[in-house]
């Protein structure tokens, strides 16, 4: 009798551990969230350090403007990425958006990456 309480007791534990390991599956936090500046075809290049009260300021330039801008210092870094991504169609200049990043981060003016997932914030 009390080994099959001690069995049981292992088999609940275990099965404890084991919904809370694939409990955490699939939620991981975006690897950064920023604000959509242009989408061309299936690369968008996207804004990691603006806030939606400077993208207000900045909306009307033209992304090459705001481009050599930041490379003056003429604005502050901005934290410019471009984002390879299949499925850009859903999303707008203006959209604030939560991204996953597929691999590696290439180290280039803007930086270059592919997403994995890109949603609405």
């Amino acid at each position: 009798m009390a080994k099959q309480k001690i069995k049981l007791a292992i088999i609940i534990m275990c099965l404890i551990i084991i919904s809370t390991l694939f409990s955490g599956c699939g939620m991981s936090k975006p690897d950064l969230s920023g604000i959509i500046l242009q989408i061309d075809g299936d690369k968008a290049l996207i804004a990691s350090k603006l806030d939606e009260d400077l993208y207000k300021d900045l909306s009307h330039m033209s992304v090459e403007k705001i481009l050599s801008d930041e490379m003056a210092n003429k604005i502050l870094f901005l934290g410019l990425i471009y984002l390879n991504y299949k499925d850009l169609n859903k999303f707008a200049k203006g959209d604030y958006v939560d991204v996953w990043i597929d691999g590696q981060i290439l180290d280039s003016y803007p930086q270059q990456a592919s997403a994995k997932k890109i949603v609405l914030k």
